[in-house]
């Protein structure tokens, strides 16, 4: 089933590590992921002032930071 989905078998992935290369520093990714979780939090926590439960409000602020990290992460390594 493996050699199906990755046209390869499962021994020669094995032997491999996963690298990311990334062009980009360590600490500039953290600082635009901060900065995108921050200006992504700002207008749901200020919209969600009077709804007593944030759960929510949490759980979609999440969900869209893991996308900005995901894509941070695509675009570092292409660029």
């Amino acid at each position: 089933m493996f050699e199906f989905f990755f046209k390869y078998p499962l021994a020669a992935f094995s032997k491999g590590d996963v690298v990311l290369a990334a062009r980009w520093p360590v600490w500039v990714m953290f600082a635009l992921l901060i900065a995108a979780a921050v200006g992504l939090g700002w207008p749901v926590w200020r919209r969600s002032i009077a709804v007593a439960p944030r759960v929510k409000p949490a759980l979609i602020w999440l969900l869209q930071t893991a996308m900005v990290a995901i894509l941070l992460v695509l675009l570092g390594s292409h660029l």
